[in-house]
């Protein structure tokens, strides 16, 4: 059992969203309701982590919204620690403890989010899908796309 608590109706309107993809049926609503429900997956886990851990969530706050408002850009981890006010090693410690990844990885699990929207959409190549989300070497994007997403991205985009 998750207790989300105030934060339900949060919770609650994601699962609408994931219900609403998932019965339109449309072009790409199989990888759409999976980013969907990886998102939804990540806020519940994110969310409840602070609550059994009990922990303040604000000594990593900035480093989670600055990758989740600029996932694009490259950042350094003691860049990212100085933005918190800590040192790198209890950076990673956090993050760790509230996102169940380092904060690299973390930045590389929204590119590769965004980018299952973007391909699923039809209107992205993979290249042009890399390209936008940061990554513009397409290897090394398909090796992150596959790791988080399950499928290579070029199956995504012929759904």
């Amino acid at each position: 059992f998750i207790a989300l608590h105030d934060r339900g109706s949060v919770a609650a309107d994601r699962i609408v969203r994931l219900c609403d993809v998932w019965t339109k049926g449309e072009l790409g609503y199989r990888i759409k309701a999976l980013s969907l429900f990886l998102d939804l997956l990540h806020y519940v886990a994110l969310e409840n982590v602070k609550e059994v851990l009990g922990r303040s969530y604000s000594d990593i706050s900035a480093a989670i919204l600055y990758l989740e408002n600029n996932y694009i850009g490259d950042i350094s981890v003691a860049e990212l620690a100085k933005l918190c006010g800590m040192c790198e090693s209890r950076l990673r410690s956090r993050f760790l403890e509230y996102a169940g990844m380092p904060p690299i990885r973390y930045r590389n699990y929204l590119r590769a989010k965004k980018a299952a929207e973007l391909l699923a959409s039809g209107e992205y190549t993979v290249s042009e899908a890399a390209e936008l989300v940061g990554i513009p070497d397409v290897a090394y994007f398909n090796r992150v796309f596959k790791k988080f997403c399950g499928s290579n991205p070029g199956e995504v985009r012929r759904k």
